[in-house]
């Protein structure tokens, strides 16, 4: 390549079978010679070429076997000089027609047929006729049926109208200059829009005003935000409401989202009552976290009984478009909810009706049958209880040892994992028609089963890290923007696996190389001048740094954040886990350090940092049985094991907590061996406290 740049100059295209693939994507199974793919990564990054996605597939090549491999070894590498002159430039994969390979090819300007796309333009909306015109054109527009009907007919017209579109063909600098102005003056006087106080308005039981209410909050809106499936604005709205003030309050009145919305928010506060602890989504105080931990704590668990075992992950078929609206109304009905609540219920999911995007334009509006509506927000409430009548179900089947397969799954995307269990998991699989993989496996975008000192779990975030921070992008931006992608990078890339998984030293000096690099304009075998040190950079910028995130602080603050849940949960199910597992003492509000050999387990890191936490925290003491006596610092003079180590290597009961050493209002305290009447004075001084009812962690 250096060659080829010696006596060319302009734009590249490197085209051919690599015969390796660059990541774990891109093969349907297995990873691959990682070091030719680190070698394949390292070559694009160093001669700064860009590969772009394949259109039309994923893989480029199949062993044409009845379970076969696939894999993409087929690349066309571009240079980013190729990307200005053809910025359209896509991969495309063509229909096979040889034993092995799928042709590919390179489209330098895709000609796509679509609808014309109507797109409202902010400079119309500042126009000072854009509004009085707007109001002469609704107007003169009649039509008869629904509210909804006879507003959306309007502002579909309103689109095709030939003056409206003329618009967006106004010219002259003073126009541009003055909107710019306009717009600054706007932006300042922006207000947040408050849904809490609307909400609240809403629910009274008082009849209320619904104009009076949309008057007062339209001008809190966020008005250039992305336009709705209409593609007009809330800019428009709140500029013409005068004009369309009457027909929208009148669509309102059957409107479905404030229903909607408030049905949800009354919900979701009996959702912990109707669901069971094994739903661990989108019920407020559950993270997506929680079923990472609990499902990798229960492989660490059978592996280290050294029992076999089968974990099946099952894929439900197109879930939220199956849900079959009878069978909803039923289960609302043995929840015992009131014949109102499931009528506005039974409206809000019927009355959804749907179009399809084909080449940017959409169809025509279709009325379905069944399923619920995806972004709205009562849907996932109501499919978290659907989806508990299959957990009933399980439940019910394991409790009298039978268990039978279900319809709701869909086999081609279910995966079976042996744990141990090897020698039956074949058969079974092609007993049920799904797939096998072997630990570790990927479950809610994280690595389940893998050992805790394995740095290759962090290959994938590397990987996207590289892409993400490619050296061609450091030639379009100067230093302030690429400092900006860095920080958004980091806010986004690494931050799932650091909240659980122990950042190794290797991996954190690979990230910091990359970042760096990128910063200062360095690429393999070229270094670039450094003119800050990297700790300087990550000093926040009340202190005069650059704000850039500490990899090694985020992953312990969000590891000290587990603790602190751990506190906080004392119900939770993945609580539960850890105290069943570790043993541990379920009234206790910082779990213990665990000493055994480390495994896969991921809560080891997390108590890995007990220590850091027992010195940071203090405790207000009420009724002892959550504090420990010796190893926490209750008492603002520090740790008892610290104050008096010869007591504490005297003591029998090193993990007794408060309550425990109480007897009678008297401190009680077994020794391996009697105290003399000095040590005996010493120790009564400091243990004089009151007792109430429940204790509260805090941190300094």
């Amino acid at each position: 390549m250096a060659v080829v740049r010696s006596w060319w100059v302009g734009p590249i295209c490197i085209g051919g079978d690599m015969n390796v693939v660059r990541s774990s994507e891109e093969r349907n199974r297995g990873d691959g010679n990682s070091r030719n793919t680190a070698l394949l990564n390292n070559y694009i990054l160093e001669h700064e070429l860009i590969d772009q996605p394949l259109i039309g597939g994923s893989f480029t090549l199949s062993n044409n076997q009845v379970n076969p491999l696939l894999c993409r070894l087929d690349h066309f590498l571009f240079s980013h000089d190729f990307e200005e002159v053809f910025p359209n430039a896509l991969q495309v994969i063509l229909t096979r027609t040889i034993p092995d390979h799928n042709p590919s090819m390179v489209i330098s300007e895709p000609i796509i047929s679509s609808k014309p796309y109507f797109k409202i333009d902010r400079l119309w909306i500042e126009y000072k006729d854009f509004a009085p015109n707007v109001k002469r054109w609704w107007e003169v527009m009649a039509y008869t049926g629904s509210a909804s009907t006879r507003f959306f007919l309007k502002l579909e017209n309103l689109k095709h109208l030939g003056e409206f579109r003329s618009l967006g063909k106004f010219q002259g600098k003073n126009l541009s200059l003055q909107v710019g102005f306009m717009s600054l003056t706007y932006w300042r006087k922006q207000v947040h829009f408050n849904i809490l106080s609307w909400r609240r308005e809403l629910s009274r039981q008082t009849d209320y005003d619904l104009s009076v209410i949309f008057r007062r909050k339209k001008f809190g809106m966020w008005c250039n935000k992305s336009p709705g499936p209409d593609n007009f604005t809330a800019e428009f709205f709140k500029n013409c409401w005068s004009t369309v003030k009457e027909d929208f309050m009148n669509l309102v009145k059957d409107f479905h989202r404030i229903l909607s919305k408030l049905l949800a928010n009354r919900l979701k506060k009996v959702m912990l009552v109707l669901i069971s602890d094994f739903q661990g989504a989108i019920i407020h105080g559950k993270q997506i976290l929680d079923g990472v931990l609990i499902a990798n704590e229960c492989v660490d668990s059978r592996l280290k009984a050294r029992k076999p075992g089968i974990l099946w992950k099952i894929n439900m078929e197109k879930a939220f478009d199956n849900v079959n609206w009878q069978g909803l109304f039923t289960i609302l009905q043995k929840h015992d909810f009131g014949v109102k609540w499931i009528s506005w219920i039974k409206w809000c999911v019927t009355s959804t009706h749907l179009s399809l995007l084909v080449n940017g334009g959409s169809t025509e509006n279709f009325k379905p049958s069944k399923g619920l509506r995806q972004g709205d927000s009562l849907s996932p409430y109501l499919f978290l209880l659907v989806v508990e009548i299959l957990s009933k179900l399980i439940n019910d089947a394991v409790e009298r040892c039978q268990i039978y397969g279900f319809k709701v799954v869909d086999h081609d995307k279910s995966i079976m994992i042996s744990v141990g269990a090897d020698g039956v998991i074949d058969a079974l699989a092609r007993e049920l028609g799904c797939k096998t993989e072997i630990l570790s496996f990927t479950y809610l975008g994280m690595p389940i089963g893998a050992h805790w000192s394995n740095t290759s779990v962090w290959e994938h975030v590397l990987i996207r890290m590289e892409q993400k921070l490619a050296s061609w992008k450091k030639r379009q931006l100067n230093k302030a923007g690429r400092l900006i992608l860095i920080k958004s990078c980091l806010a986004s890339l690494p931050i799932y696996y650091l909240s659980l998984f122990h950042l190794p030293l290797s991996v954190e000096k690979r990230m910091i190389k990359i970042m760096r690099n990128f910063l200062w304009g360095a690429v393999q075998g070229r270094m670039k001048l450094v003119w800050v040190f990297w700790k300087k950079l990550c000093v926040p910028k009340v202190i005069e740094g650059l704000g850039v995130k500490n990899l090694r602080k985020i992953n312990q603050s969000l590891l000290v954040k587990w603790i602190w849940r751990f506190s906080k949960s004392k119900t939770s199910l993945w609580r539960k886990l850890v105290n069943e597992k570790f043993a541990h003492n379920s009234e206790l509000l910082i779990p213990d350090v665990d000493n055994k050999p480390h495994g896969r387990s991921l809560w080891k890191n997390v108590t890995s940092m007990v220590t850091t936490v027992q010195n940071m925290a203090t405790f207000t003491v009420r009724n002892g049985k959550g504090i420990r006596f010796w190893k926490d610092r209750w008492l603002d003079i520090g740790k008892l094991q610290d104050l008096f180590p010869v007591f504490y290597k005297a003591v029998k009961a090193k993990d007794a907590t408060i309550y425990d050493m109480i007897e009678n209002g008297v401190w009680v305290c077994d020794f391996k061996r009697p105290l003399n009447l000095n040590e005996q004075l010493e120790l009564r001084v400091h243990t004089e406290i009151k007792l109430n009812m429940s204790e509260l962690l805090i941190f300094e």
